[in-house]
């Protein structure tokens, strides 16, 4: 089976995209965490208690990272970028 130039085209972006989805995976590892006798199991930044919701809640509201980072000094922005 030949493959048209667009069905070529629609290949190499979905491979580029799942690239990127892993580098960002390989970027982030190891800074979100669940474990059931933290937070309930909700997951966390890693070596703190501040839940992913609650970044993305605070995203959500209108919060800048720059105001995250100044409400919660242990945060670091790759943290917030992960979430």
């Amino acid at each position: 089976m030949q493959l048209t130039l667009k069905q070529a085209r629609d290949a190499a972006g979905i491979a580029r995209a799942w690239s990127e989805i892993v580098e960002t995976r390989r970027i982030f590892r190891g800074l979100i965490q669940s474990d059931p006798s933290i937070m309930m199991g909700k997951p966390v930044v890693a070596g703190t208690r501040i839940t992913v919701e609650l970044i993305l809640e605070k995203l959500a509201a209108g919060e800048t990272v720059e105001q995250i980072l100044e409400a919660h000094p242990r945060l670091k922005r790759e943290a917030i970028q992960a979430a």
